[in-house]
């Protein structure tokens, strides 16, 4: 879970990704979110981009500029990630595998086109 502003972002396992709005009187409103391939076990938000730990489906890329209308721009795979951490003093994440091995990424990841391999 990340708050940002009034926002609450959550990886939420089979669902994917939740964005609630959170209120002053302490109630939360849904505001929408992504189903995810995978299982959704952690993410980071960097501006309007959340990055999401989703197990066997590697690293979701989403744009959540708007909520209702979540965006996916891409993904970092084959790998099985179950966490994601940010260094800020370093602008680096380690993302988290299964296997406990760790992967070092720059924030924010450059935006790269995906294309397919035959």
């Amino acid at each position: 879970m990340e708050v940002v502003s009034s926002r609450v972002y959550v990886a939420d396992a089979q669902s994917g990704l939740q964005i609630l709005l959170s209120t002053n009187s302490g109630t939360a409103t849904r505001l929408g979110g992504f189903d995810t391939a995978g299982t959704a076990y952690d993410l980071k938000v960097v501006g309007t981009t959340a990055y999401v730990a989703d197990g066997t489906n590697g690293l979701e890329i989403l744009d959540v500029s708007n909520p209702a209308a979540v965006v996916r721009l891409g993904a970092l795979s084959p790998m099985v990630l179950q966490g994601i951490s940010k260094s800020t003093e370093r602008s680096r994440t380690s993302a988290s595998t299964t296997g406990g091995q760790s992967r070092s990424l720059m924030w924010p990841i450059p935006r790269v086109r995906f294309g397919s391999v035959e």
